[in-house]
């Protein structure tokens, strides 16, 4: 069976890893869109599940322009409204096209997190391999080479053969991986917290209340010596 709910842990470590994909994808492209942010991180996760390893988490299935992951979609729609992400757009013979800015809050981000980044740097070189071979493509080039790549579970069928909106990847799970991303129960909450203002701003304001109300209790104490 498919499980396609990524819990609260994989939809940060997603969105960090996506953060960095696209960071490192930007040197050696200057324009990135969605599609070729969705390519690139598919091609990233499926090196990963050859060795059975646990790094992205996204189920991807067949549209008209390839593998597509509406989870990925929904983390690129986060970032952008936490403010990691910014828009750009081109004008093109075809129209106008947005490709993605990255925030300086991101470097902070990753300077912040540096030793959740350097002991998982396994994935993260996944990551960048994947980029060297294929970030450049042109988006043509790099759809017909997703296209005429193997399913990654039905023998003798490529990505190209299948019907629209038929599965192609789904992350593995943590038991059956031969490694998973480490990180720790309070790094999970830190990172949380970092990738989501409002959540921030509440404890920020609620912290605030608690130290108010213990200062006002105090002052009442003292205030019947």
């Amino acid at each position: 069976m498919v499980r396609t709910v990524r819990t609260v842990p994989e939809k940060l470590i997603d969105r960090l890893l996506t953060l960095y994909l696209i960071t490192d994808a930007l040197k050696y492209i200057k324009f990135l869109g969605e599609t070729r942010v969705q390519k690139l991180v598919f091609l990233s996760e499926r090196s990963m599940l050859k060795e059975y390893e646990k790094g992205f988490n996204y189920s991807y299935i067949k549209l008209d322009w390839g593998p597509f992951s509406p989870d990925l979609r929904a983390d690129l729609g986060s970032l952008i409204e936490q403010e990691f992400l910014g828009i750009r757009t081109l004008e093109t013979d075809n129209g106008a096209i947005q490709g993605y800015l990255i925030a300086n809050e991101v470097k902070t981000l990753f300077d912040d997190f540096k030793e959740i980044l350097q002991r998982n740097d396994h994935f993260l070189e996944a990551i960048r391999r994947v980029n060297r071979e294929y970030a450049r493509d042109s988006l043509k080039r790099l759809l017909r080479r997703v296209y005429a790549m193997p399913h990654p579970y039905l023998k003798r069928r490529t990505i190209a053969s299948l019907a629209p909106r038929n599965p192609i990847l789904y992350p593995i799970e943590s038991k059956k991986a031969s490694r998973v991303f480490e990180i720790t129960p309070e790094e999970l909450d830190d990172l949380e917290m970092y990738l989501d203002k409002e959540l921030s701003m509440r404890l920020e304001e609620a912290m605030k209340d608690a130290k108010t109300r213990h200062l006002l209790s105090h002052r009442e104490v003292f205030g019947t010596l």
